[in-house]
């Protein structure tokens, strides 16, 4: 059974019904997490649900999370329990000391609470395996936020206010003001508790809210409605932004299992409000959307990207790396892209193998000649005589005192001068992949063909060795096709 909308309703019901069905918050036959403090938000958006599963029959999990900053929050926990008892509805709770998590992690007090609270809600909803929590955030929330943002310099996304729905949280009070929660509150003679600590100005949103809002609207009455439209207007022009954001995002990043890959020159040309939102974008896939980052990293990393020399890292919170290998930049979890795992892999027939630490394949095919043509300009690929080169062949990573004999240099060199002229950065070099006979290096894959088992007039049958999926060696910067480094016809 549906929501729908119906006249002659409480104006507050009325009010979260159509911000329910503008958004689509509750799924046919779906249930949510109810997030309850015990205040009046919370309380009034948890009597709202529960009128509305009784339309729709959803279920309903109570869910509180005990900060353990106040003496009374044990008792706002037992109000909880009592009412979510009196309604019929699961309950389920946790306590945590969120004062010494914020010492530990050296964070804010508010900072710490909120990942400790979302942390839990997101366990409560995957054990109930229900796909929304529901979060009692109002208008007065979004003007306050408003506000706290501007203060700090905010960008046009950040000034945008609370969205409705983001991932599995919805918002079903958004639309509502505290004054409008009050007053259904005190129509249907609902009972909550008092957060002592929201009358104290010691947070900088209690000082917004209890200072700042009484002078504001002794001079600007009702100003909260003209804010609330504002964001309104900062969402509809965020969202051109934001698409073309999306469309450079789709050009310029390469996702792989070990980060996000980015186009150095394509952020370069873009206009800096669009790479800007592109590397929030990055960093946010890797690190998780939980995690906080603001103006002062995207800064460090335009820095990366804009200086002269080629290459270089920046450290981030949430463990994240940020590098540049000349025009490739990459975002990933701290070390895991500079792992050295040694490897050796013995490639004893035709077929497909994947390179450790690296999202990449080589494809080991062979054909006779006759009716192939072969592309000697794609570095991807690289032909062999298949009778002079039989199996087995190894694939392993570069060893301290490897050489190779590059096709059309004589003699040998050392495969880490190769990796060196090639631009490959010194903390990747180890991750390079090198196709060998026995103890000679064949082919170093997108750099360099050695000059073994080449193919003549004589040839009858090729072994053709290629990349297949992500480029064996990302870091390695696109080489002149018009100047191949491969063997050819002799």
């Amino acid at each position: 059974m549906s929501l729908i909308l119906r006249h002659g309703e409480d104006p507050f019901l009325q009010k979260v019904r159509s911000t329910i069905l503008a958004h689509r918050m509750i799924p046919q036959g779906a249930g949510m997490i109810a997030a309850v403090s015990g205040g009046p938000d919370s309380v009034a958006m948890l009597h709202a649900l529960v009128h509305f599963s009784r339309e729709m029959g959803f279920r309903i999990v109570v869910a509180h999370f005990d900060h353990a900053l106040r003496p009374e929050s044990l008792h706002d926990a037992e109000f909880v329990a009592r009412l979510a008892d009196a309604l019929g509805l699961e309950y389920r709770t946790e306590r945590q000391n969120v004062l010494a998590y914020a010492r530990s992690q050296k964070i804010s007090v508010e900072e710490a609470g909120r990942l400790l609270r979302y942390d839990f809600l997101e366990r409560v909803r995957e054990d109930a395996t229900v796909p929304v929590i529901a979060v009692g955030h109002h208008i007065d929330d979004e003007v306050e936020t408003f506000f706290l943002r501007l203060l700090k310099g905010a960008s046009l996304e950040g000034l945008c206010g609370i969205a409705p729905v983001r991932g599995n949280i919805a918002r079903p009070l958004i639309r509502v003001t505290r004054n409008e929660i009050m007053a259904f509150l005190q129509r249907r003679n609902i009972s909550f508790v008092v957060d002592s600590s929201n009358l104290e100005d010691a947070t900088e949103r209690n000082y917004v809210r209890n200072v700042v809002f009484p002078i504001l609207q002794k001079r600007f009455q009702g100003f909260e409605g003209a804010v609330h439209r504002a964001i309104g207007v900062l969402q509809a022009e965020n969202q051109v932004l934001e698409e073309l954001a999306q469309e450079l995002y789709q050009s310029a990043v390469t996702a792989q299992d070990n980060g996000i890959y980015l186009d150095r020159l394509k952020l370069l040309h873009a206009s800096r409000g669009v790479s800007r939102r592109v590397l929030l974008k990055a960093i946010y896939a890797v690190a998780g959307q939980r995690s906080r980052f603001a103006r002062p990293h995207v800064c460090l990393i335009e820095g990366l990207l804009s200086r002269n020399k080629p290459s270089g890292c920046v450290q981030l919170p949430h463990g994240i790396l940020v590098r540049r290998m000349y025009d490739v930049i990459h975002v990933g979890v701290q070390d895991a892209v500079c792992q050295r795992t040694p490897y050796e892999l013995q490639i004893d027939s035709p077929g497909v193998v994947v390179v450790p630490q690296l999202p990449t394949r080589l494809r080991f095919e062979t054909y006779a000649l006759q009716g192939h043509p072969l592309d000697f300009a794609d570095t991807s690929a690289a032909y062999f005589d298949a009778e002079l080169l039989p199996f087995p062949l190894l694939v392993r990573g570069p060893r301290p005192g490897d050489r190779m004999r590059p096709w059309g240099f004589p003699g040998s060199r050392k495969v880490k001068k190769i990796l060196i002229e090639s631009k490959v950065p010194v903390h990747v070099r180890h991750l390079t992949p090198l196709v060998a006979k026995d103890n000679e290096i064949i082919w170093i894959p997108c750099i360099r063909r050695g000059s073994a088992a080449p193919v003549t007039r004589e040839t009858r049958t090729i072994l053709e060795i290629s990349v297949t999926g992500a480029p064996s060696c990302v870091f390695v910067q696109p080489r002149d096709k018009a100047s191949p480094d491969v063997c050819e016809h002799s």
